[in-house]
């Protein structure tokens, strides 16, 4: 396992070449968002994915959740409606995930074999950087065992996550993040707007 520690959400560019080179090569890392730490990898890559689920001790019925660089990022994977169009233009980036129907160069796995994804700017630079320069979603579950506390710190993660330091190939260490509430989570349907999940953003 190797770390890397950034300051003030600021990553250089060198570290960042590190990040992505890590993901291009299959590498399950964690991160920081603008909630908590975040265990991800390249969201189509399906051995990626398997990991992940292995990792968090998830049920692969339940989908995986991802971080994009920007809503251009985000329109080549999921498809828009006027509403949902409109609440990420308002909230993004922050902690609002949107839950849209997938295009067809998601892997059915991501999402559980369910039509939709879970898609959000990140309101942390750290993240969104990532998958801009990646140039595809990464994914983005909490760095827990699955059902576990969302965890604020490295060292919190790794008393929960048993064998860390062999499964998680990268840490992004950006110290102890603000205890906050997890992101909201919003479903479309038409026009109608469904809260999923009440979080830190409030539609």
């Amino acid at each position: 396992m190797e770390t890397v520690s950034v300051q003030n959400n600021r990553l250089s560019k060198q570290t960042l070449n590190k990040i992505v080179a890590h993901l291009k090569s299959g590498s399950v890392i964690v991160y920081p968002t603008e909630t908590a730490y975040a265990v991800g990898g390249d969201a189509l890559n399906k051995e990626v994915i398997k990991k992940i689920y292995a990792i968090k001790r998830r049920s692969v019925k339940l989908p995986l959740p991802v971080i994009v660089g920007d809503l251009k990022q985000a329109r080549k994977f999921v498809m828009f409606n006027s509403p949902s169009l409109l609440l990420a233009k308002k909230f993004w980036p922050g902690a609002l995930t949107l839950v849209l129907k997938k295009k067809k160069n998601i892997p059915a796995m991501l999402t559980a074999r369910k039509p939709s994804l879970a898609v959000r700017v990140s309101g942390n630079k750290i993240a969104r950087t990532i998958a801009d320069e990646l140039g595809r979603p990464i994914i983005s579950t909490s760095a827990n065992q699955s059902k576990g506390k969302e965890c604020y710190s490295v060292s919190a993660i790794k008393k929960q996550i048993h064998g860390f330091d062999q499964k998680i190939d990268l840490v992004v260490d950006a110290g102890k993040l603000p205890e906050v509430k997890p992101s909201t989570i919003v479903k479309v349907a038409s026009s109608k707007i469904i809260i999923l999940r009440k979080g830190s953003v409030v539609v």
